[in-house]
C-alpha cells in the first residue's frame, strides 16, 4: 500500500507550515505567593493574599516567510505578500502578573436570637502577556492578538484579565419554629468589564502578509492591526469620505479609550466593556424529621436583578477574539490611510461599530428549587 500511494503524494512549496522552533521549551512560569490573616476588634477577620507570576518560557508565533518592504504612515512596517506562511512557535520570556486579594468577614448574634454572617472580598489583577490566544492552527494564533507588527509583538493587558472584582455575602438565620433553622442569603458579584481592542479592518491588505493570517480569511476577526486614532477629520495621515470621517471622529470622542489615544496607535486590550453587577438570593428551611434525619428545602434565584428588570444583570461584550474595527484601511495612497466604513455603518456615529453581544446564559435569571436529605 505504501508504494502504491507514492504516486499521489505531491509537494507544494507554497503550502502553509506550522512548526516548532528546535530550541522550544515546555511552557513554564515562576509563581510566588504569600498571605496572612489578622483578627481584630470583636472577632473581625481580615485576610490578604498576593500572587506574583513571571513568564519563564512562554509561547510566541513568528512568521518566517515575510519581509519588510515599506513603512506605513504611522510608522508600522509593511510586509511583502507571500503565497503562504511558515508559522513557527517559539519561546518568549515576556509576561507577568500581580494578583492581590483581600477579604473581611464577621459573624454576630442579635438579642432576638438571629445570627448574621458577612463576607466582603476584593481582587485586583494586573496581567500582561504577549499572546492571549492559542487557536487551532498557527495562523490564527499568530493573527488573533492584534499588533502593529505581528512578527515583533508587544506585551499588553491580557484578554482574560479582570482588573477589579468585588464579592459580598450576607446571611441571616434563625430558628423560627422549634429547632428548625431558617435562613436567607444574598450574594453579590461585581467585576470590571472584559478587555477588547480597536483595530483597522484589513480587507484591503494594506500591510501585506498572507491571506490566511493578515487579511480577509477569518470572519470572526475583522483585523489584526491596531487602530491609529486620528486627531480629527483633517488628520494628515487619513483620508476618506468627509461624512464618514466626521461620524468616526464623533464616535472616537465618545469612547474614552480612543479619545485619550488621539494621534497615536491605541493599545491592545486598552478598552473595557461595562461593569457587571449580579445579585443572587437563597431561601432555605431546615425540617427535622426523625432521629438524625433532616430535610433542607431551598430556593435559589440567581441574577435576581434580571428577574425584576430585564435590563439589569446583563453581560454585554464583544465575542472572541474581541477585535472591533471602526474603519477599514482600503489602501495607503500618497502617505495616507484611505479609510472606509464597515458593514455596521448606517450613516451615523452610533453605527460606526456593531453593538456588543449579550452573553445569553449568564445574563438571564435562573430559579432553582431543591431538597437536600441528610441522615
Amino acid at each position: 500500500a505504501y508504494n502504491n500511494l507514492q504516486q499521489y503524494i505531491g509537494f507544494n512549496p507554497d503550502v502553509d507550515v506550522d512548526a516548532l522552533h528546535p530550541d522550544f521549551e515546555v511552557l513554564s512560569t515562576w509563581k510566588y505567593s504569600f498571605g496572612g490573616e489578622y483578627v481584630f476588634g470583636d472577632d473581625w477577620l481580615l485576610s490578604a493574599d498576593v500572587i506574583l507570576s513571571n513568564v519563564k518560557d512562554g509561547y510566541d508565533v513568528f512568521e518566517a516567510r515575510r519581509s519588510v518592504v515599506d513603512t506605513a504612515p504611522d510608522g508600522r512596517p509593511i510586509y511583502d505578500f507571500t503565497a503562504g506562511g511558515d508559522y513557527i512557535v517559539r519561546n518568549t520570556s515576556l509576561g507577568d502578573s500581580t494578583i492581590i486579594t483581600g477579604s473581611l468577614s464577621k459573624s454576630w448574634e442579635t438579642v432576638g436570637g438571629s445570627t448574621w454572617d458577612m463576607d466582603l472580598g476584593y481582587t485586583w489583577q494586573n496581567v500582561d502577556e504577549l499572546r492571549s490566544y492559542n487557536r487551532f492552527v498557527g495562523f490564527e494564533t499568530f493573527a488573533m492578538d492584534p499588533q502593529t507588527d505581528l512578527n515583533n509583538g508587544q506585551i499588553a493587558p491580557s484578554r482574560y484579565e479582570v482588573e477589579h472584582r468585588i464579592t459580598g455575602t450576607l446571611r441571616w438565620q434563625k430558628e423560627l419554629w422549634g429547632d428548625n433553622m431558617s435562613s436567607v442569603s444574598m450574594v453579590y458579584a461585581g467585576r470590571s468589564g472584559r478587555h477588547y481592542s480597536y483595530v483597522f479592518g484589513s480587507g484591503g491588505s494594506a500591510w501585506g502578509g498572507t491571506f490566511l493570517a493578515d487579511f480577509g480569511s477569518e470572519g470572526d476577526n475583522p483585523g489584526s492591526q491596531l487602530m491609529y486614532v486620528p486627531t480629527g477629520p483633517s488628520d494628515p495621515l487619513i483620508t476618506g469620505d468627509a461624512g464618514f470621517l466626521a461620524d468616526l471622529d464623533t464616535f472616537i470622542s465618545s469612547e474614552g479609550c480612543l479619545a485619550s489615544a488621539r494621534g497615536s496607535i491605541v493599545g491592545r486590550n486598552a478598552c473595557e466593556s461595562d461593569w457587571v453587577n449580579i445579585f443572587s438570593v437563597r431561601f432555605q428551611q431546615e425540617i427535622k424529621a426523625w432521629n438524625d434525619t433532616t430535610f433542607d428545602l431551598f430556593l435559589d434565584i440567581e441574577n435576581v436583578g434580571n428577574l425584576l428588570n430585564d435590563g439589569w444583570g446583563r453581560i454585554d461584550t464583544y465575542t472572541a477574539p474581541s477585535n472591533v474595527a471602526p474603519a477599514t484601511v482600503e489602501s495607503i495612497t500618497n502617505g495616507q490611510y484611505v479609510l472606509t466604513p464597515n458593514a455596521s455603518y448606517q450613516g451615523t456615529a452610533a453605527t460606526v461599530v456593531p453593538d456588543q453581544a449579550v452573553a445569553r446564559i449568564p445574563s438571564v435569571y435562573r430559579v432553582q428549587f431543591g431538597v437536600k436529605f441528610r441522615f
